[in-house]
């Protein structure tokens, strides 16, 4: 025998709202709607990576000397960027990373670290090829100067000094 037959069930009836509550409701739920989407994406987005973060950042911004070297940092770029050294940065880093694109740097960097060798060697070998001839004095100072090559040595030794000589020294002369 079953009990529920004669039992009836009520019947919900709607509650009687007038058009701007009905529509009062609908903003309402609406409104839920959106602090559901709201809620799944903090729990998505927000959560792991993203808080650890921001709790970084926070304790970061807790240190008193932050905010007086972020000021100076702000400054300091605001100053370059007048004076166009941000864009001269840029398009050096732009060029340089172009360069370095095809480049290998380890072998770059093992030539350089050798380059001093090859300059001591370059050295020794020119000393021991002076000692050889034991010129002296005036008279063999002027043998050497009429030898092409020693000619052609002193004036990349001048070039180089020319160079490397600030603008206002070379204006001087």
């Amino acid at each position: 025998m079953d009990m529920t037959d004669g039992m009836k069930t009520p019947t919900a009836t709607p509650p009687a709202l007038n058009a701007s509550q009905w529509a009062a409701l609908g903003r309402m739920a609406d409104r839920y709607a959106q602090a559901e989407e709201l809620g799944s994406f903090a729990v998505k987005h927000l959560g792991g990576e993203m808080t650890e973060a921001v709790l970084t950042l926070s304790d970061l911004f807790k240190d008193p000397k932050l905010l007086p070297a972020l000021r100076e940092l702000l400054s300091t770029l605001v100053t370059l960027h007048e004076v166009g050294a941000l864009r001269q940065l840029r398009d050096n880093a732009i060029l340089a990373a172009e360069g370095l694109r095809d480049t290998d740097l380890n072998a770059t960097m093992t030539q350089m670290l050798k380059l001093p060798d090859k300059i001591g060697s370059v050295i020794d070998q020119a000393t021991q090829g002076s000692s050889d001839k034991a010129l002296g004095g005036f008279g063999g100072l002027m043998h050497m100067l009429r030898d092409k090559d020693v000619q052609h040595g002193i004036q990349t030794l001048a070039r180089m000094a020319g160079a490397l000589s600030p603008p206002s020294e070379k204006t001087a002369h």
